[in-house]
């Protein structure tokens, strides 16, 4: 997206000056030869000392899920309903059913 929108600084600047160019490539190696340098630990040595998701910790009971997905089911009959006798839902039905739709996907991805 700012690549887009400073094609023109980043043409005439950045590429149009080899010094420039080969000090950042210099530099650039630097940082990747002390990060190789660098004694780094792993946080995690198994799979199963990873901690739980916040996400999956935080995820809706069952009794929870089922309520929604009988709500989302009565939307989206009267939805269909409506399609069948040539309606289209107005911009209020269409955000409700929206956000109903995201939130099951939500909780379906977890």
């Amino acid at each position: 997206m700012i690549g887009a929108f400073g094609h023109k600084f980043i043409k005439s600047v950045l590429f149009e000056s080899p010094m420039l160019i080969s000090v950042m490539l210099i530099l650039g190696g630097i940082v990747l030869l002390v990060v190789d340098k660098m004694r780094l630990e792993p946080r995690y040595h198994d799979v199963t000392e990873l901690p739980p998701s916040l996400a999956k910790a935080s995820r809706k009971k069952p009794e929870q899920l089922a309520v929604l997905f009988e709500d989302l089911i009565k939307v989206l009959d009267t939805l269909g309903n409506g399609y069948r006798h040539g309606r289209y839902p107005n911009a209020q039905q269409s955000a409700k059913v929206a956000s109903m739709l995201r939130a099951v996907a939500d909780e379906l991805e977890l």
